[in-house]
């Protein structure tokens, strides 16, 4: 009996410590989602300039590379510490905000990639290119086959484009994602276009106001 308090008591001490598990898994960024950070070395800042003759400063606001924790209990037991990669990036301006995350999850989401600029939102799965949601203005479109939910197929577009020319500079791909769903007004950016380690090359509102990156 007295081997019975000693063990329960071992195992009681060690589960309540924070990092005690049965079993700990680490689930990184791919390379090819890694990819997407933007090289703040380089670009602290994201300059515009719109084809209506306005400029756009934006700063690097927020940039922090961690791992997330999460952790399963059974009975109250920890059963296993899963830790995930993420990468988080924001650019602020007078009046508009660009950020982007990276996270490395495990199936059956996997690696994805979460963009905002403005009200304007979506997240990437990379393993199968799909969008996995899409906000606009407070509005919320969930894929039915990640949600759960009885919910319509998301109509917004999400494409990769080679050979795109942003001021005399020509990347050899670009990621390009159209807003199609929930209503959108003239001001709003219906239109985003990144490329790696640069970040935001392009956006465009549903009125067509064209916004370039100047500092490439």
């Amino acid at each position: 009996m007295k081997n019975f308090y000693l063990i329960f008591f071992l195992f009681s001490f060690f589960a309540c410590k924070e990092d005690f598990a049965f079993k700990k898994e680490t689930f990184y960024l791919l390379p090819n989602t890694r990819n997407w950070k933007v090289d703040t070395k380089k670009y602290e800042k994201m300059s515009f300039e719109s084809s209506t003759n306005e400029n756009i400063m934006l700063d690097l606001a927020y940039n922090r590379e961690e791992f997330s924790p999460s952790k399963t209990t059974v009975a109250g037991i920890p059963t296993k510490i899963a830790k995930y990669e993420r990468i988080t990036q924001t650019f602020n301006g007078l009046g508009n905000s660009f950020s982007i995350t990276m996270d490395g999850f495990d199936e059956p989401l996997g690696n994805m990639v979460s963009v905002h600029l403005n009200n304007i939102g979506f997240s990437l799965k990379f393993s199968n290119f799909e969008l996995f949601n899409v906000s606009n203005n407070n509005q919320s479109f969930t894929n039915p086959n990640y949600s759960g939910v009885n919910s319509s197929k998301i109509q917004s577009i999400v494409k990769f484009e080679s050979d795109f020319k942003v001021n005399e500079k020509v990347f050899p791909q670009v990621l390009v994602f159209e807003l199609k769903d929930g209503k959108i007004e003239d001001l709003e950016v219906d239109k985003i276009i990144l490329a790696p380690l640069v970040g935001l090359v392009y956006f465009k509102t549903q009125s067509g106001v064209e916004y370039w990156r100047v500092n490439i």
